[in-house]
């Protein structure tokens, strides 16, 4: 029950802040980020059974693979 208002409260404020500025630290935006995705994951990955499951944990992978796909350029333009 906390954590889906901690999800919500979290959400809500993230949300309303970036539509009233359009500024952004990376921090925080990768903090909510990562929170979000572990709420995502829990509630599809952990907790769901089958086809959910299943497209649900490919989903990640191929995020997971466009995150890292996109440090490793990063990386490599910056030593350029």
């Amino acid at each position: 029950m906390y954590v889906n208002l901690a999800f919500a409260l979290i959400w809500l404020s993230y949300s309303s802040a970036r539509i009233k500025q359009w500024r952004s630290s990376a921090l925080i935006d990768r903090s909510v980020y990562l929170f979000l995705a572990v709420i995502v994951a829990s509630a599809t990955v952990l907790f769901e059974e089958g086809a959910v499951r299943f497209f649900a944990s490919l989903g990640f992978a191929v995020l997971a693979a466009c995150h890292i796909r996109k440090s490793i350029q990063s990386n490599s333009e910056s030593f350029c």
